[in-house]
């Protein structure tokens, strides 16, 4: 992955140098720029793939066609094989070749044609016409900002905050779907007129800056009728061709390792085309996965780097939200960036088990739903039946989660870091339209498919994806997710719920195939563990001083009202894995504030 950036209608070369500038951690190799009369396009360059002079971007043709790629194209060569069949002549063994002449050949059709993890920006000098998109995932991130004086485009927002005539401000539309989710949904973000591209859509931007949006992923949603073993073999099938097309490098490409059902599986497919590469980080906690993770490096025999981190690296989180232009809310964004820097002096390229959750219904929540879907239809006395199967949370959110007349709406309540009667306590002035949208877009469908849509259509990409990119190509390196390979999801996508998960157990199919391939029993049945901080034992230690601290310059910004961050504090021990979440959401939202309306520059949290 690289980073990239251009404008539309406005040319400034030393804008486009300061751009370039920001992102240059995505892209420390090198870099490049095109200009003419109204375009200018530039990339930050990370090699992956044709490490020569030949693969440097942007890159162009002789019939004015230019492009700008970030992220890998998987089934370049084939393509690349179609084009030299109709005349097309390469110069480098680089997958953006490709795009610059299959967008000669295929016009707005090209991104139809890729599987890969992208984001890309092509020039049409004939047509005066530049086309952005975005994978059908939303693996890689791209932003765009629509304003009076041309349109912009980068891989980050930080970037298009370089032009001085958008400041940074703050969305208060997004700010409403923030304290629910804790993150923007797409297209929005925190910043006023920054959008992201949505994930499978591509952007026509016309000589007269006339934007058009288009969804281009369209996947076959029949239900599949055949038996759990045709599943399976089915699955391990896509699920093989999915790690062996992400080895595709120039430059060692290794895993991150976790002892967990989801590294383990793709360490195994590994095994079967390489002696695997693997990284596993210990933070020193109690939860320490070590002894799981030795035990897969011993079953595969693979190279394996220990890497240890302090966990207790809480001062990091203003650098940490820098890079992530967006509050971190989501604290696995802390653990995420050590990870990578703690890679980056072995290797550039890691796969990663991001989405498995996500397609095969890995969280107990699934469960937790599922059931109270089921005793939702009973007469009154479900309450107390309910409770064991939802998180430990106060009497208020649990009659949320039972009341709500719609699956969307107990999925939100399940899920939501302030419910809607928090946020009407909470806040001043918010718009108040995440669950009313969330409603509209709740997908049709039986009710874990319908989960299962839309955390693969909103979580992932609005927030795990993007905290995992921009966590990890803080240090360049460059993460790859096998399980969101395209033609994976799509398949396991048209499955039964039954198959994935059900009251008593999670993503079923998957631990039958992993069972079949001689994994371990051990890590099958081990129970699922996330990146976690030890929230209540810093508190202990100081950052109850600090959080207090940006509480109350919080309360001095009237988004909310007075006391709200204080009083999480106050009630925390009563419940901390329920007011966890409210903590990082307001902290998050503070830094953010600090970081990028006061732009101030990131210092050590200790020392605010």
């Amino acid at each position: 992955m690289c980073g990239i950036v251009g404008a539309f209608g406005f040319i400034d070369n030393a804008l486009l140098e300061r751009m370039k500038a920001a992102l240059v951690h995505r892209g420390p190799d090198q870099h490049g720029t095109y200009l003419d009369r109204e375009v200018m396009l530039g990339h930050r360059r990370l090699s992956i793939l044709d490490l020569s002079e030949n693969g440097r971007q942007p890159m162009s043709d002789d019939q004015g066609h230019v492009v700008v790629l970030n992220g890998e194209i998987y089934n370049y060569k084939p393509l690349r094989h179609e084009l030299e069949n109709k005349g097309y002549r390469f110069e480098s063994h680089s997958d953006t070749e490709v795009l610059v002449h299959g967008y000669a050949e295929w016009g707005h059709a090209l991104p139809e044609k890729l599987d890969g993890e992208f984001a890309f920006a092509a020039w049409d000098d004939n047509r005066r016409e530049l086309l952005l998109a975005r994978d059908p995932l939303g693996v890689v991130p791209l932003y765009y900002a629509a304003l009076p004086d041309g349109f912009f485009f980068a891989s980050e927002p930080k970037a298009l905050l370089e032009y001085e005539g958008l400041p940074a401000s703050l969305n208060r539309r997004a700010l409403d779907q923030y304290l629910t989710y804790q993150y923007a949904v797409a297209p929005d973000t925190l910043f006023e007129h920054i959008l992201k591209v949505r994930p499978g859509h591509a952007l026509t931007v016309s000589k007269n800056r006339h934007i058009q949006e288009r969804r281009y992923d369209h996947p076959d949603r029949t239900p599949f009728d055949g038996s759990l073993t045709e599943a399976a073999g089915r699955i391990q099938t896509l699920f093989a061709e999915a790690v062996q097309k992400r080895l595709q490098s120039d430059v060692p490409v290794g895993a991150y390792l976790s002892g967990g059902l989801d590294s383990s599986w793709i360490v195994a497919q590994m095994s079967q085309y390489c002696r695997p590469r693997t990284f596993s980080v210990a933070f020193g906690t109690q939860d320490d996965e070590t002894p799981y993770v030795e035990q897969i490096v011993s079953h595969y025999d693979t190279q394996h780097v220990p890497l240890r981190v302090e966990p207790d690296r809480y001062d990091l989180l203003p650098q940490i939200t820098w890079h992530l232009d967006a509050p971190p809310a989501d604290i696995a964004a802390l653990p995420t960036y050590l990870m990578a820097h703690a890679t980056k002096a072995h290797a550039s390229v890691v796969l990663t088990g991001d989405g498995g959750d996500e397609v095969f219904a890995g969280y107990t929540r699934y469960r937790r739903l599922l059931a109270a879907e089921t005793l939702h239809k009973l007469p009154t006395h479900w309450t107390a039946l309910t409770r064991p199967f939802l998180h430990q949370a106060p009497r208020r959110r649990l009659n949320e989660i039972l009341k709500a007349p719609t699956r969307a709406g107990r999925v939100i309540a399940y899920a939501a870091a302030f419910s809607e009667e928090e946020k009407d306590a909470a806040c001043l002035h918010t718009q108040r339209h995440a669950a009313a949208d969330a409603e509209k877009q709740f997908p049709n469908g039986p009710f874990l498919n319908q989960m299962l849509a839309f955390d693969q259509a909103q979580l992932l990409p609005d927030d795990y994806l993007m905290k995992v990119n921009h966590s990890s190509m803080a240090h360049a390196v460059e993460t790859r997710v096998p399980f969101l390979d395209t033609a994976l999801v799509r398949f396991v996508n048209r499955l039964p719920g039954h198959m994935k998960a059900d009251w008593h157990s999670t993503k079923i199919i998957q631990r039958r195939i992993m069972k079949a391939q001689g994994i371990p029993p051990t890590i099958l049945h081990r129970k699922k563990h996330g990146f976690n901080v030890p929230t209540r034992a810093w508190l202990d230690h100081g950052l109850k001083e600090v959080a207090n601290q940006c509480f109350e310059t919080l309360d001095q910004r009237k988004l909310m009202r007075p006391g709200i961050g204080k009083n999480v504090l106050d009630h925390f021990a009563q419940s901390p894995a329920y007011y966890t979440r409210q903590f990082w959401t307001l902290l998050g939202l503070e830094l953010w504030c600090r970081t990028y309306l006061d732009q101030d520059q990131p210092k050590p949290l200790k020392r605010l």
